[in-house]
């Protein structure tokens, strides 16, 4: 079974606050985030049925990307940075799944309207944006650490153990 964390961050927090999350529960917050948004794509085209297909697509394309990233590999870890200043700040998720990362939370969408004079902000309806990275070897999910150094996140990835090594604590531990 594939096990997956949720860590959840604010910008004033040091460390995360850690919550187990199963792998489904982000499967359908991920889920219902690009249907809403295909309906919305199919809404603003006004188009009838036979486009799904289309709009899912668009959608997934909008929502899920690649994680823009640094990775640092040791012997016991593996260190990641990246950028959170898309995210709005409030909450920012990470989803930690054996060989892959998954980073969620509501894009900072202030856009600035009227002349250069101006300076009011229209807030767009708030959204959630994913980013992924495929990890290049496996992670324990349950031992990953984050701290938010606004705006660099700092993540680390504890290496999973080898089956031959947890074969070899257990017969020693007996």
């Amino acid at each position: 079974m594939t096990t997956s964390s949720l860590y959840k961050l604010s910008p004033s927090a040091r460390q995360a606050v850690i919550t187990d999350v199963a792998p489904q529960e982000r499967d359908r917050i991920l889920h219902d985030t690009i249907a809403r948004r295909a309906f919305q794509i199919c809404e603003n085209r006004r188009c009838g049925p036979g486009h799904q297909v289309e709009h899912w697509s668009r959608a997934e394309s909008e929502l899920l990307l690649p994680l823009n990233c640094g990775l640092l590999l040791s012997d016991v870890k593996i260190e990641l940075t990246t950028d959170a200043s898309p995210y709005d700040g409030n909450e920012i998720a990470i989803c930690a799944q054996p060989r892959r990362l998954m980073i969620y939370g509501i894009e900072r969408s202030t856009k600035l309207s009227g002349n250069a004079m101006s300076t009011a902000l229209t807030v767009a309806e708030p959204r959630l944006i994913f980013r992924f990275v495929d990890l290049p070897i496996e992670i324990e999910p349950s031992q990953v650490s984050a701290r938010l150094k606004y705006p660099v996140l700092e993540i680390t990835l504890l290496k999973a153990k080898p089956a031959s090594e947890i074969r070899t604590e257990k017969r020693k531990a007996a």
